[in-house]
């Protein structure tokens, strides 16, 4: 037992390579920009949502330049074991913990409107509870065989996650009307900037490559790299919003809770081959396990500085997560929270967080 937890152990330091990483990424922030601030943003920016993406572009640019500065400032340091080094134990806590509640909050997030997804839309005659353990066991085991496992499903997945997008989204254009997205700015600019808000809740989410390339192996990010990814991430936020408007009108699509699953439902092979919505469960469920996965992941590291009973440390991350998720709470109060709470706070936690960051490796590095 001891020998195979030090192979565990060794698999989870410089254990991956580049395209784990934008594996990870993809899957995890992509289920987030394309599903998760979905209903949220059409609520927010309405007809100009699409608009709200557009207007993002040039801040996530500026976000990308912080975070390749500090990339290149840390190297392939931990920023964590980074500031303990220059500024002492205490700061390092503070910001462990600051982070933990970021990516635990994403994992929650996650983890609820996964098995509540799953159990209104093709597991309705199964106790929510068996559907949230198994979501829990699953990921559970994710996080406990390290990232280099969960990078391997992100890269095997990747591929048909994609097809099926492009899938989905060519299959619609019968459907769509793109007058629909037009007049803007009915309201003036309110609505448009408004929504900028859940766009960055999503999009921001790249700096969670700071927490990842520690493990890498060899090799370095590029400029270019990250910004050819958020662009990526701008586009998969841009699809489902244009799309959902297009196919079901503004008005009707503030009323989904799913409105990238609606537009599964609504896809159709010929006269005879319908209910194609049954592929988005590969979809989702690839992106959640990787999300959930890796959030946890991240947390255990930033709060626990040695792997001993690494196991249990683990299982009380998830058992908080699954107490967290059987607290009963009807739809319309969820999407409210998400809405009015977590999405916009989160994003102001992420942007406090990575800029004390920047000014911590510019000071550590004038101080070294």
């Amino acid at each position: 037992m001891a020998n195979y937890q030090m192979v565990i152990n060794s698999m989870n330091k410089r254990s991956i390579y580049l395209f784990h990483i934008f594996s990870i990424i993809i899957l995890s922030s992509g289920l987030m920009v394309h599903v998760l601030i979905l209903p949220s943003l059409l609520s927010a920016g309405k007809r100009d949502s699409w608009i709200s993406v557009l207007l993002s572009v040039p801040p996530l640019f500026l976000w990308i330049f912080l975070l390749y500065y500090i990339y290149k400032k840390l190297g392939n340091q931990d920023p964590i074991q980074f500031i303990r080094t220059h500024f002492g134990r205490k700061p390092s806590i503070v910001f462990g913990y600051l982070l933990s509640l970021y990516f635990m909050g994403s994992a929650f997030v996650t983890l609820n409107y996964t098995a509540n997804w799953s159990l209104t839309n093709y597991t309705f005659e199964v106790p929510f509870w068996v559907i949230l353990t198994s979501i829990t066991v699953t990921t559970l085991y994710g996080t406990y065989k390290g990232v280099r496992t969960i990078g391997m499903i992100a890269f095997i997945c990747l591929p048909v996650v994609t097809g099926l997008g492009f899938f989905v989204a060519s299959g619609n254009m019968k459907n769509k009307d793109y007058s629909r997205l037009f007049p803007i700015f009915e309201n003036g600019v309110s609505d448009s900037l408004f929504g900028m808000i859940y766009v960055g809740a999503g999009i921001f989410e790249l700096a969670v490559f700071l927490f990842l390339v520690p493990f890498v192996v060899t090799g370095e990010i590029k400029k270019k790299w990250l910004i050819g990814l958020g662009i990526l991430l701008a586009f998969l936020t841009l699809g489902p919003v244009t799309g959902a408007i297009s196919e079901f009108g503004i008005e009707e699509s503030i009323k989904m809770k799913n409105p990238a699953y609606e537009q599964w439902r609504l896809l159709t092979l010929g006269q005879y081959i319908t209910r194609l919505d049954s592929l988005s469960i590969l979809q989702w469920l690839s992106g959640a396990f990787v999300r959930i996965s890796i959030s946890v992941y991240i947390t255990e590291k930033l709060l626990f500085t040695t792997e001993n009973k690494r196991f249990l440390k683990i299982l009380i991350l998830y058992g908080l997560l699954f107490l967290g998720a059987l607290i009963p709470w009807n739809e319309a109060s969820f999407f409210n929270f998400l809405y009015t709470y977590f999405l916009p706070y989160s994003l102001v936690l992420l942007v406090l967080c990575i800029g004390v960051l920047g000014i911590l490796v510019k000071m550590g590095g004038k101080k070294s």
